[in-house]
């Protein structure tokens, strides 16, 4: 389920509602295994006659061949291009056909598919993306058109001051291992790219026992089961590389500076990055008690960074906290953009200072209840929406997690203890492992200073 912001007055409606709510809700999944290896989670959802189907690969930019970064991404786009039965053009007018929306995105551990249909469309959908995943089959010149898209996406990500420093950043945390490199590839790479060598990647990775499909809406659980084999069943599995060798690789703790300078840059930000284990090695628990101490750190109302650096010092305007985990390794983050005059230095230094402060003094308990009570009250909005509660399942599931995790997860959080928000306070942000990194703006010239402002134009007409 998406987490979405709340507004306090919203948060306690909801948690007025739900004191009058059971403790606890049924299961809502039904899960299969066909024999092919492909994993089938149903998701009810009887409001509306419309259907999410998702599809999740366990393979991504972190499966991308050293010399070929990006070509995840590359295939990821060539997936629209057509198959023999459904010819270049024919994916989009059928999802139009049925009133439906579609995208797809791809991330270092996985690619993902979904389509937002009407329910009558579900089974050709389901046939549409089988397909896809037997094989592709397009004119040469389409995949040469798509290297030209995913090249203007690169040269904007190119363009994006936080796009550079958050490379920057992955190298500084992972070295030169898998999730260094952008899911865009390296420039050089992603230009070198052709189309034999992403279909030898589909061939690899795009198989039934490498998929997880999730289907949620105004379905039952036995009928889209009988959807599935008619459509994945007959689909044969292919031995796939289980489990990686990479994903037992961990980086070292060492304390690393990252800076860059960039003219769009209004002011200064500086973030704080802390490696920490990915979800093969972490439990729920522990990433459970990360969860909440990211949302302590970030509350207006509980957070000692907020109320030390924004409030009475006035150094930043903004903060934010997250802690974001991927099979192999993870990282806690925590950025804060400078007040009006505020230089980059002085905040940095201010924010070591804060978290040595807190690390001697801890989490107060308050800050954890009123963490736990905007959590729970976040779930239950953001279980209202279909598309994010099929994408909440499927990113847990594609990184290891079980179903019993993703519905057991109110009742993890409710666990949490003081002690133990405290202790992953102390285990993982420690200033010696992290990385720090300041994005700034260019210094300005006693000359510069001394020229005429420019005159200001009128912006009507412009679009």
């Amino acid at each position: 389920m998406l987490r979405l912001g709340i507004r306090f007055g919203l948060t306690g409606l909801v948690l007025a509602a739900l004191s009058l709510a059971p403790a606890s809700a049924a299961p809502r999944a039904t899960s299969f295994t066909l024999a092919n290896g492909l994993q089938l989670v149903v998701l009810p959802d009887h409001r509306l006659p419309v259907v999410t189907h998702v599809v999740y690969y366990r393979a991504g930019s972190a499966d991308d061949p050293p010399d070929r970064t990006g070509l995840a991404h590359f295939l990821e786009h060539l997936m629209f291009k057509g198959t023999k039965r459904y010819p270049t053009g024919q994916y989009d007018l059928i999802v139009n056909r049925f009133g439906g929306t579609n995208n797809a995105y791809t991330s270092t551990d996985k690619t993902y598919y979904y389509e937002q249909i009407l329910k009558a469309g579900l089974p050709t959908i389901m046939d549409l993306d089988a397909d896809r995943m037997a094989g592709l089959d397009f004119a040469p010149a389409e995949a040469e058109h798509e290297l030209g898209v995913i090249l203007e996406e690169r040269r904007s990500y190119d363009n994006d001051p936080d796009s550079v420093l958050a490379q920057h950043v992955n190298v500084s945390l992972y070295g030169h291992g898998v999730y260094a490199h952008p899911v865009l590839g390296e420039w050089a790479q992603t230009k070198a790219l052709t189309l034999p060598a992403a279909m030898a990647f589909h061939a690899k990775f795009y198989a039934p026992n490498s998929a997880i499909v999730i289907v949620a809406g105004d379905v039952e659980p036995d009928a889209v089961h009988e959807l599935a084999e008619a459509a994945y069943g007959k689909l044969p599995a292919r031995p796939l590389m289980v489990p990686r060798a990479w994903t037992t690789a961990t980086g070292p703790c060492t304390e690393t500076r990252v800076e860059d300078t960039h003219p769009r840059v209004t002011r200064d930000r500086v973030s704080l990055y802390f490696p920490t284990p990915g979800t093969l090695t972490m439990g729920v628990r522990t990433a459970a008690a990360l969860q909440l101490l990211a949302d302590i750190l970030q509350s207006e109302a509980n957070s000692p960074f907020w109320q030390d650096l924004v409030v009475q010092k006035r150094l930043a305007d903004t903060l934010t906290s997250a802690h974001d985990m991927r099979l192999a390794s993870g990282e806690f983050s925590i950025s804060l953009e400078a007040a009006d005059g505020v230089a980059a230095g002085r905040l940095e230094q201010a924010l070591h200072q804060t978290l040595q402060q807190l690390r001697r003094t801890g989490i107060a308990a308050p800050a954890l209840a009123e963490a736990k009570r905007r959590w729970l009250a976040t779930d239950v909005l953001a279980s209202d929406d279909q598309l994010g509660t099929a994408t909440h399942y499927g990113e847990w599931l594609s990184t290891g997690r079980t179903l019993t995790d993703i519905e057991g997860e109110p009742a993890t959080i409710d666990a949490v203890t003081l002690p133990e928000v405290n202790a992953v306070l102390q285990n993982f942000l420690v200033s010696r492992c992290a990385v720090t990194a300041l994005l700034t703006r260019p210094a300005i010239s006693p000359a510069a200073l001394t020229q005429p402002a420019p005159v200001a134009r009128s912006k009507a007409g412009l679009r």
